[in-house]
C-alpha cells in the first residue's frame, strides 16, 4: 500500500491507495454508524516502502499537538481495517483531539486521508476529512473540492468517529497522551457517491 504524507493548512493528511473491490464483496447498500469499533488488535498498520508509515512530531508549525499526525519505525502513523459494511481508518495524533479531552465533540480542527484509486499517487482522487468544526465525516472530490457525501454524528452513541488513547506505548505528545482518531465510512454509500464520476471507488 503506497502512502505519502504532506502538511495542510488546517489538517494533516495521508494519501493512500485502498483496495475497494475486495471490501465491497458483500457490503450492504446502506448502514447506520457502527455499533462498535474493531479492537486495536484488528487494525493493520499501513506501510510505505516496507516500513511503517511515519510522520515527524511538530513537523508543520500550524499542525502540533492534537492536530499533529505522528509515527515512527515502531509506531505506525496510520492503520486500516474493514468488514463487510465499513472501512475504518485511524491516525495517531500527539494529543487529545476532543473539545474537552474526553469522549466529547471534537476539537475545532480537521484530520484527513486521501484516497487514490488508479495507483498514480501524483493525483489523489478523493479525500476523507473528519471535520471538528461541522462535526462530520466528509467525502470530497479532491479535484473540485466538492462534497460528495457527509456522515454524522462524529462521536455519538453510535457515531462514525472514535477517540481513544493508544495502547502501544507511543509517547509523541509533549503535553497530553497520544491518541487514535478512528473513523468509519459505509462502503456502499461511499461507492454510490462516486458512481457517476470519471474514477469511481468501484
Amino acid at each position: 500500500m503506497p502512502i505519502s504524507t504532506s502538511p495542510a493548512r488546517r489538517r494533516r493528511s495521508l494519501a493512500l491507495w485502498f483496495s475497494w473491490l475486495a471490501l465491497l464483496a458483500s457490503s450492504p447498500a446502506f448502514a447506520a454508524p457502527p455499533a462498535q469499533f474493531p479492537a486495536d488488535s484488528a487494525f493493520i498498520p499501513a506501510t510505505c516502502g516496507g516500513s511503517l508509515t511515519n510522520d515527524g512530531t511538530s513537523d508543520a508549525p500550524s499542525g502540533i499537538g492534537e492536530r499533529d499526525i505522528v509515527g515512527d519505525a515502531t509506531s505506525a502513523a496510520f492503520a486500516t481495517w474493514s468488514d463487510e459494511t465499513f472501512a475504518y481508518f485511524r491516525v495517531r495524533v500527539a494529543g487529545v483531539p476532543t473539545a474537552s479531552g474526553g469522549n466529547a465533540p471534537l476539537a475545532q480542527l480537521g484530520w484527513g486521508v486521501g484516497i487514490d484509486v488508479d495507483g498514480d499517487l501524483s493525483t489523489i482522487e478523493y479525500a476523507l476529512v473528519v471535520d471538528g468544526i461541522k462535526e462530520q465525516v466528509n467525502l470530497t472530490d479532491n479535484a473540485t473540492k466538492s462534497s460528495l457525501k457527509v456522515w454524522t454524528p462524529t462521536i455519538g452513541a453510535p457515531g462514525y468517529v472514535q477517540v481513544e488513547p493508544v495502547t502501544d506505548g507511543s509517547t509523541f505528545a509533549k503535553k497530553d497522551s497520544d491518541h487514535w482518531l478512528t473513523f468509519a465510512i459505509p462502503l456502499q454509500e461511499a461507492v454510490a457517491a462516486t458512481s457517476n464520476l470519471a474514477k469511481p471507488l468501484a
